[in-house]
Formats: structure tokens, C-alpha cells, sequence
């Protein structure tokens, strides 16, 4: 039987699939890419983690799965279940500020279609974020010391 954490990578790498499939499934996958959306949502998600938890605690989720200290782990937890918030939140703050954007700009039809795709896409980045990398964190026994990896 497969350990817990190779079960949560398993499910991780078969959500990204499911996910690819679906964006490339008539359509081009280069619609999914916005470069700038993508730089916002981990600016205000990464802002909010830091501001909730301090920049020492979100640098040490980050060191936490090579740690064998349980107190590191725990902490790693509580932080990153703060992220699956934080990224969800910042997913649709950037949703709001692109429907103000395309509400601004409705006099020019040609940009309703671009404007939505923009608002809709930080929302997508923020909860693929949050539930593809935070929810596994935030369920992980991560220890090196740890036997069925």
C-alpha cells in the first residue's frame, strides 16, 4: 500500500492532469496564460500569508517538509491552511478589480471579452493555488525521518 504522502503527490499530479485536460479541451491552453493575473494573485496571497503569519513563519513552511521537528511541522499546517484562504481571497479581490476594470471600459465591446477572461482567470490561479499546493501542506506529515514517503 502506497504512504500517505505519495497518495497526496499522486492526487496532486492527477489534479494538474485533470485540470490540463480540461483547460485544453477546445480551446487553446495559451487563453489560461496571464502572466500579470498570475504575478497579482501570488503578490496579494503571499501579502496576506505574511501579514497574518509574519515573513519568519511563511519562510519556515517553506524549510518545514526537511525538517524532522514536529513543532515545525505543525506550524507548517497551521500556516498553510492561513494560504489556502489568503490565495482564495486574492484570487477574487483580482476578480473584483477586473470586473471594475471591464465595467469601466463597456463603451469599447472589443474589450469584454479580454476584461473577462482577465477577472476570471485571477480567480482560477488563486483557488488552483490554494487547494493544488496549500491543502496538501496543510494535510502533509512531511519528515524526512518519516518511512512510507
Amino acid at each position: 500500500m502506497l504512504g500517505e504522502n505519495r497518495m497526496r503527490k499522486t492526487g496532486i499530479g492527477v489534479t494538474a492532469l485533470g485540470i490540463g485536460l480540461g483547460a485544453s479541451l477546445g480551446s487553446n491552453m495559451a487563453v489560461f496564460v496571464d502572466i500579470p493575473a498570475f504575478v497579482f494573485v501570488l503578490l496579494v496571497g503571499f501579502g496576506i500569508l505574511i501579514s497574518a503569519h509574519g515573513m519568519a513563519k511563511v519562510a519556515q513552511m517553506t524549510l518545514a517538509p526537511f525538517s524532522k521537528s514536529n513543532s515545525t511541522t505543525e506550524q507548517m499546517k497551521i500556516v498553510a491552511t492561513t494560504g489556502i484562504s489568503a490565495f482564495v481571497a486574492a484570487g477574487w479581490i483580482g476578480s473584483l478589480i477586473g470586473v471594475v476594470q471591464l465595467l469601466s471600459a463597456l463603451d469599447d465591446p472589443s474589450q469584454i471579452g479580454a476584461g473577462t477572461a482577465v477577472a476570471l482567470l485571477t480567480a482560477l490561479y488563486g483557488y488552483v493555488i490554494a487547494y493544488a499546493i496549500f491543502l496538501p501542506l496543510s494535510k502533509s506529515t512531511f519528515n524526512i525521518g518519516t518511512t512510507g514517503n
